[in-house]
């Protein structure tokens, strides 16, 4: 039985919208991941960067990233890992603070990231071409709405 049908009559067209959502979501996801794994990134990895390439000053502590990016400091130390293996980051202790460790993008972090963001700003654009200003903002007033209280966008509210 179709989803859609089954939540009744007047909400069908609801519901219908809803899952055509979700399911451009997990498609969009999957080419987001396909796309990070084409520049030797992963989403947790991507996500360090994108907070240590917008971070003033450029030092950014392991606790703050792992707060920032809501992921746990064993999941943020293991990105970090990598990335460091990769030598987009350096980790270094503070002077005042021995226990403090934190991180800073290295020149390479620092194309590597411009690049991503190069990358996924052209992939952006092509697939938002075929919409209508008007569509993109019913579609963001859309998503606004439908996000659960607390997560909503700051930029949106």
């Amino acid at each position: 039985m179709d989803i859609a049908v089954s939540c009744g009559g007047e909400h069908a067209p609801g519901c219908t919208a809803l899952l055509e959502l979700l399911a451009t979501a997990q498609a969009l996801d999957r080419e987001l991941h396909h796309e990070l794994g084409n520049l030797g990134l992963t989403a947790n990895g991507f996500g360090i960067l994108t907070v240590l390439w917008g971070a003033d000053p450029k030092h950014v502590g392991v606790g703050e990233l792992a707060e920032q990016l809501q992921m746990a400091k064993p999941v943020v130390s293991s990105s970090l890992a990598r990335l460091e293996i990769a030598r987009l980051i350096i980790r270094s202790r503070t002077p005042d603070n021995r226990r403090l460790v934190t991180v800073c993008l290295t020149d390479l972090g620092c194309e590597t990231i411009e690049a991503a963001f190069t990358h996924f700003e052209s992939k952006i654009n092509t697939l938002m071409h075929d919409l209508r200003p008007d569509e993109v903002a019913v579609l963001i007033r859309a998503c606004r709405q439908l996000k659960p209280a607390g997560q909503a966008s700051a930029a949106g509210h």
